[in-house]
C-alpha cells in the first residue's frame, strides 16, 4: 500500500518540477562523502581537534541555511525548560560529534556509519520504555533487522577493534558511545521541544554542542595540533562539515517541492552512500557479509518510514 501510494503521487506529479528528486540524490551523496572528507583530514589531526572544526563549519553552514529560507527566529519566545533541553541535547550532540570523530580516526566508515545510524534501535525502545508507544509485530521486526544488519556491517568490514594507540579505547566504543549520544539528544528533543522551529533548535543545539567539541579540545591539548595540521587536512574535515549542511539543505528543498511524496525514503540511503564512498575511495574492505547486513539495515529503515498496518503481538 505505502508503495503504491508512493507510485502514485509520483505519476500525479509527472510534468511537475521534479528537481526534488535532484536535490535528495544530492543530499545522500554529501550525507555519505561527508565520513570520507573527516577520515581523510585526520592523518596528521587530532581527532578532537577535527570534530570542533567540523562543527565549526556545519554551524556556519545551518546559519547560511537559515538566511536562504528566509526563516523567523526569536529566541526570546523560548521558555526556560524548552531552552534547558535544547541545552542538554546540545551537549549530548557535542559528545556525539567528539565519539564519532574518534571512531573514524581509528576505525572503517563501512563499520561506524552502521553503528551510528542504528541509535534508531534506542529510539524505538525508549519510545517503548518511556512514552509507552506500544510493542508491535512490526517493531519487533524493524529492531530485528536494523540490530543484525548493523553487528554484521561491525564485525565484516574493515574496522580494527583494537586501537592502534595504546589506552585510547577502541573504535566500537567510540562508535558505541557517538550512536548513544545521538540516540540521547534525540530523546531529549521528544520530551521537551516539541513545536520549536526545527531551525532555531538546529541552531541553539549545534552553538552549544561546538562550545563543548572547543572546550574538549582545549582540556585535552588538541589544539596544538592545529601546527602539525596541514592545509589540505583542513580542507577535507571542513568539507565533512559542509557536506552535512548541504545535505541537510538539499532534504528540506526536496521536501519543499516534492508533493508529498516521502523524501526521507530517499534520505535513507545515505548508509548505503557512505559504505560505497568508504570502499571505493578509502579501498575499505566489505564482505558479503557487511553487503548482507546494509542490506538488512535498509530493509529495516524502509518498513520504519512505510505506512504498513500494525499487527499486535
Amino acid at each position: 500500500m505505502f508503495i503504491l501510494q508512493q507510485f502514485n503521487i509520483l505519476h500525479s506529479n509527472r510534468g511537475i518540477d521534479m528537481s526534488w528528486l535532484v536535490y535528495a540524490i544530492l543530499g545522500v551523496g554529501l550525507a555519505g562523502a561527508a565520513p570520507v572528507f573527516a577520515k581523510s583530514g585526520m592523518r596528521k589531526c587530532s581527532s578532537d581537534l577535527a570534530a570542533a572544526v567540523y562543527g565549526t563549519v556545519l554551524f556556519i553552514a545551518v546559519n547560511c541555511m537559515v538566511s536562504f529560507t528566509d526563516t523567523p527566529l526569536d529566541l526570546t519566545k523560548l521558555e526556560k525548560t524548552a531552552f534547558m533541553y535544547l541545552l542538554f541535547s546540545g551537549f549530548a550532540i557535542g559528545a556525539a560529534w567528539l565519539c564519532l570523530f574518534r571512531a573514524l580516526k581509528r576505525g572503517a566508515i563501512n563499520g561506524i556509519i552502521p553503528v551510528l545510524e542504528a541509535s534508531l534501535v534506542i529510539d524505538i525502545l525508549a519510545g517503548i520504555v518511556i512514552f509507552h508507544d506500544g510493542l508491535s509485530v512490526n517493531k519487533i521486526v524493524i529492531l530485528v533487522l536494523l540490530t543484525t544488519g548493523a553487528v554484521l556491517m561491525a564485525m565484516c568490514t574493515g574496522g580494527k577493534r583494537k586501537s592502534t594507540k595504546k589506552g585510547k579505547g577502541t573504535w566500537l566504543n567510540y562508535a558505541l558511545g557517538a550512536m548513544v549520544f545521538t540516540s540521547l539528544a534525540a530523546l531529549l528533543e521528544r520530551i521537551g521541544l516539541g513545536g520549536i522551529n526545527e531551525y532555531l533548535k538546529r541552531l541553539v543545539c549545534y552553538a552549544i554542542a561546538l562550545i563543548v567539541a572547543w572546550v574538549f579540545t582545549f582540556a585535552t591539548g588538541s589544539q596544538n595540533g592545529m601546527r602539525s595540521m596541514s592545509f589540505l587536512d583542513g580542507i577535507y574535515v571542513s568539507l565533512s562539515g559542509a557536506c552535512v549542511g548541504g545535505a541537510q539543505y538539499c532534504f528540506y528543498k526536496a521536501a519543499l517541492v516534492s508533493g508529498g511524496f516521502n523524501v526521507e525514503i530517499i534520505a535513507l540511503f545515505d548508509l548505503a552512500a557512505a559504505v560505497i564512498f568508504g570502499y571505493t575511495f578509502m579501498k575499505e574492505r566489505l564482505s558479503t557479509r557487511a553487503v548482507f547486513g546494509m542490506i538488512l539495515m535498509l530493509a529495516g529503515f524502509l518498513f520504519w518510514h512505510m505506512n504498513l498496518p500494525v499487527v499486535p503481538l
